[in-house]
């Protein structure tokens, strides 16, 4: 995936709402049968996003630094959408999935 990124210079990040765990779980290389995996996508300044996502942001690359096991990315925020609807996020910690509640206009 990092060979992708160097190649392209950007990059995407959706935030996705807690009913998007399956195709978490698919991107993760987790997924279970009988889950909807399929992610539709939207693209914003070149680059792939989760159509239906809370938020979407694209970038172009700064730098990237490998910490550990893990490469990690620093941008420039070049476009961002924020949802219209209301809905819980997916949050994946200490290896299991939650939901971050939507917060009351």
């Amino acid at each position: 995936m990092t060979g992708l990124i160097t190649t392209a210079g950007a990059f995407g990040i959706s935030v996705l709402a807690a009913t998007h765990e399956g195709i978490s779980r698919q991107y993760a290389g987790r997924a279970e049968r009988g889950e909807d995996t399929l992610a539709r996508w939207k693209w914003r300044d070149g680059v792939p996003c989760v159509d239906g996502a809370l938020a979407v942001f694209a970038s172009t690359v700064i730098q990237m630094a490998e910490i550990g096991d893990h490469v990690v990315l620093f941008g420039t925020v070049t476009a961002f959408d924020l949802s219209s609807t209301r809905e819980d996020a997916l949050v994946f910690y200490a290896g299991s999935y939650a939901r971050l509640a939507a917060m009351p206009i």
